[in-house]
């Protein structure tokens, strides 16, 4: 329900996290609320997930995304 993320937690199985989101401006969306910083989620195939789900993750395809390290879905 409403806008969530999958979350790649330590032992490379996820979690759904809900998300706030704030103001959009030139193709970025400000996330106001459930990430921290560092945190890697799913950029790929999130259709394929669900909660537990163990996954491999790739290096970021760009650094242009942030501080944080994105994960492909890989089940």
């Amino acid at each position: 329900d409403g806008v969530f993320v999958y979350v790649v937690k330590p032992d490379s199985t996820v979690e759904a996290r809900p998300l706030k989101i704030g103001t959009e401006d030139g193709g970025r969306t400000l996330v106001e609320s459930g990430l921290a910083d560092g945190e890697r989620v799913v950029t790929t195939d999130q259709y394929q997930l669900e909660p537990g789900a163990r996954i491999r993750t790739r290096p970021p395809r760009t650094a242009e995304a942030g501080s944080g390290t994105a994960a492909d879905a890989i089940p």
